[in-house]
């Protein structure tokens, strides 16, 4: 069986053949008409069937990724467990047949920000550049029209019903 292109550009030749009498014309696009319609089904369930088994897997790793997050958080919080029991039992170290437990000075994690802002020093900003809003840009073009700047994207999609 032909492929979908090679059908579609069959019934596309087809319009451009002029000694064709028209019998033969109305039997061939008739043919190819309706082989066009069943391959173009065909694809459109394998597609259903791909977009479906895709869903599957996304279902999938949305509960692996959070089975993922619950056990990094069951360690996280074993680990400060055992690290705040030591601290209170006020030991740097244990010493075990099983092991060597230490509580080290860990590395600084991030900076504690007082409540006024504004006296941070100039020196430790980091200069930002201005950003462009997307949905404001949109609306300017909506209203003004394609610019040297930017154009508005419509992009086709398959429906199927």
């Amino acid at each position: 069986m032909k492929s979908l292109r090679a059908l579609a550009e069959d019934l596309r030749d087809l319009y451009n053949i002029e000694d064709l009498d028209e019998e033969t014309f109305n039997d061939t696009l008739e043919g190819l008409t309706g082989t066009f319609e069943q391959k173009l089904v065909k694809c459109a369930g394998f597609l259903e069937n791909l977009e479906y088994e895709l869903g599957i897997i996304e279902e999938k790793k949305r509960r692996i990724e959070k089975l993922r997050k619950e056990l990094e958080n069951k360690c996280k919080w074993m680990r400060n467990y055992i690290i705040s029991n030591m601290l209170v039992a006020g030991l740097d170290r244990v010493l075990t047949d099983t092991g060597d437990y230490v509580a080290l000075k860990g590395k600084v994690k991030s900076v504690v920000w007082g409540k006024d802002k504004k006296l941070i020093p100039d020196c430790v900003k980091k200069p930002q550049p201005p950003k462009v809003n997307a949905t404001l840009a949109k609306k300017y073009i909506e209203e003004h029209g394609p610019q040297p700047w930017g154009t508005l994207d419509e992009g086709k999609r398959l429906e199927i019903k």
